[in-house]
């Protein structure tokens, strides 16, 4: 499967990270969560002994992760172990 066609299958993905984000911005009553001050760490095991369909979807997780956080902002440090 093609980087392009994950990146693709992962929008929903982030656009619904991006919705529940904002849904608790906007949650009255709440703290709003200031974007500017968060990092995010990934760390993705892609082990041999994970089977390529669950890689593959490890792979989705990511990107749709990755698109989220890049959209609000949010710096992030992605780590590949298990190769």
């Amino acid at each position: 499967m093609a980087i392009t066609s994950l990146i693709e299958n992962s929008r929903f993905l982030a656009s619904q990270i991006i919705a529940t984000a904002s849904k608790i911005n906007i949650k009255e009553g709440s703290d709003e969560i200031l974007f500017n001050k968060l990092e995010a760490n990934i760390i993705v095991d892609l082990a041999r002994t994970i089977s390529n369909e669950n890689r593959f979807f490890n792979i989705l997780l990511v990107c749709g992760l990755v698109s989220a956080l890049y959209s609000i902002k949010i710096p992030y440090t992605l780590s590949i172990i298990g190769w």
